[in-house]
């Protein structure tokens, strides 16, 4: 299912413009643009000129395509500033944007506020406006960062329209890298088991977890040792918690991840151990949470992409996925590769890897794996925005399924 939403800037446009006109103007003469260039265009300068402050502090309101109900758009609000703000107990290296956010008194702003939500498609009551606020520090900004921003506040507006709209289904997950003994580290990193069937299921996660009692973690390590000596997967299935439905936080995949209602303690079903044992993990990182971009816009990448991730005995790196049908990948390697640092590799890269054609690969209608031997050349984007070019070793594979578009009844 495609997930459609619209960005409603609270401002008008400048008297004298209509928003193709203004579009035009915009990605021609601003977009992309030097402040040399900018200062040189006389239509530039004028239309920057009506617009005034609004190119450096400008309010927007994100909503559902074809939602007229006030309170769904104002709980997207919320959602999208809990994830795009810092709070205590946050992880600020999981806050990859801020965009802050406000509110629209409907007594005080009166037939403005009517006005604009008739604009944003909602239904003019009564009721007050949460919207968001963009503060930026230099509006003519014109290197590549602008376009990964865009990408990036769209992927963040998917994962908060899951968090509202997701209901309580079960999920699976495959252990990725197993606890370290030797550094007396007991967490482990797991894998999502990405679906299509359902919008529930349609995301790419990588977390870092931990068994949360003493007794879990013997549990949890007996059921691993038992994977392993029968070459089976090691596979984990969530336990719905009992929750209420009329709860705005219900128990759906992103907010027993993030939110702190559920202290972001999962019950796992230990599906491959005979007793079907249940454990309760602790959520350390989410390094990765990325829901799968279902838009007739998104194509495959010139070449294949693969977030890595891991800590320091740890390297995991597992597929991005695109367009549909597409395929969900994920490795171990040999070692952190020269030139990521520690930090990076803790956070978590996108990288290309040369050599490696960005669609699928099949044969006889079956689609494969992409890589055929152990090494390959990488280029990812490291510390101070500089292109790294480097090589990874593939140690061992630890899930290659095919993921193709829902069908439809």
């Amino acid at each position: 299912m495609m997930i459609r939403f619209v960005c409603v800037p609270l401002q008008n446009i400048p008297e004298g413009y209509d928003i193709e006109s203004a579009k035009k103007l915009i990605h021609e003469k601003i977009a992309f643009k030097s402040m040399v260039e900018i200062h040189q265009d006389d239509d530039a300068k004028h239309f920057l000129k009506l617009c005034g402050p609004d190119t450096m502090i400008n309010t927007f309101v994100v909503n559902f395509r074809d939602n007229e109900d006030v309170q769904q758009a104002n709980k997207l609000q919320v959602a999208l500033s809990d994830a795009l703000n810092i709070f205590v107990g946050t992880d600020a290296r999981r806050v990859p944007l801020i965009v802050m956010q406000s509110g629209l008194d409907a007594k005080k702003h009166g037939e403005g506020l009517k006005y604009f939500k008739e604009k944003a498609g909602l239904r003019k009551d009564d009721t007050d406006l949460n919207v968001m606020v963009n503060t930026c520090m230099n509006p003519w900004q014109w290197n590549e960062t602008i376009s990964n921003i865009g990408d990036l506040f769209r992927l963040i507006v998917l994962n908060c329209i899951g968090r509202i709209k997701d209901s309580v289904v079960n999920h699976r997950f495959i252990l990725s890298a197993s606890s370290d003994d030797k550094a007396e580290d007991e967490s482990i990193f797991i894998e999502y088991m990405t679906e299509s069937d359902i919008p529930e299921r349609q995301y790419q996660v990588s977390a870092k977890v931990e068994a949360d009692s003493y007794a879990d973690k013997r549990a949890l390590r007996s059921y691993i040792d038992d994977c392993t000596e029968k070459g089976m997967p090691v596979l984990f299935e969530t336990v719905t918690p009992t929750f209420d439905d009329s709860d705005d936080n219900v128990p759906n995949l992103y907010n027993i991840f993030h939110r702190k209602d559920w202290d972001q303690k999962i019950k796992m079903k230990l599906l491959n151990h005979s007793e079907e044992d249940i454990v309760t993990v602790r959520v350390l990182d989410i390094p990765r949470y990325q829901r799968l971009d279902m838009s007739s816009t998104v194509t495959y990448p010139d070449r294949q992409k693969y977030f890595i991730y891991g800590d320091s005995t740890r390297t995991i790196m597992s597929h991005v996925m695109s367009k549909l049908p597409d395929f969900q990948h994920t490795v171990t390697l040999s070692r952190r590769p020269h030139s990521l640092t520690q930090i990076m590799l803790e956070l978590g890269v996108v990288a290309e890897v040369k050599g490696v054609d960005g669609s699928p690969i099949e044969i006889n209608g079956e689609m494969r794996q992409p890589f055929q031997r152990s090494c390959y050349e990488i280029s990812f984007t490291g510390e101070l925005y500089t292109t790294i070019h480097t090589s990874v070793n593939v140690e061992g594979t630890v899930l290659f399924n095919a993921i193709t578009p829902a069908t439809t009844a």
